[in-house]
């Protein structure tokens, strides 16, 4: 989730400083996913958190792991493979040097501390329709092209 604070704060900053708050909601709600890598229908969300942001306070923040390591027909070689690319692609740059960032989800993390992906995506398919409902906005960062894509 400090991952989704790192991306939020700056852009609020930087909309503040233009005044471009005047006409921003006060409700809204953040989304951010992790995956396996970048190609739709083949990679796997392993990650999905959110912010829900009421009143311009932040008043639920959540990031729920998913266990794909039990769900017929995922290769479990297969899966540990792309996260271990993932780790690479994120961790160093073209030439194999270190690039300061981290990608902190492994194969273990999910068979230990995730949730049923069939479930979990379920849920938040709900959820998500009920708020779209609703009229709140959604926040997030390369969600038109990245994260949509991947959660519909």
């Amino acid at each position: 989730m400090s991952e989704i604070a790192d991306i939020v704060r700056p852009l609020l900053a930087r909309m503040q400083a233009v005044n471009l708050f005047r006409n921003f909601p006060r409700d809204y709600l953040v989304v951010d996913i992790e995956t396996t890598g970048v190609e739709v229908g083949l990679d796997l969300i392993v990650q999905l958190g959110h912010c829900s942001v009421l009143d311009g306070r932040c008043v639920d923040r959540v990031a729920t792991l998913l266990d794909w390591t039990r769900v017929p027909g995922i290769d479990r070689q297969w899966l540990r493979d792309r996260l271990a690319r993932v780790k690479r692609h994120v961790e160093t740059d073209r030439d194999g040097r270190p690039t300061g960032k981290t990608y902190h989800i492994t194969y273990e993390m999910l068979e230990r501390d995730g949730v049923d992906p069939r479930i979990i995506l379920g849920v938040y398919r709900d959820w998500f329709d009920q708020i779209r409902a609703s009229g709140m906005f959604f926040v997030s960062h390369n969600g038109i092209k990245f994260d949509g894509p991947f959660l519909n």
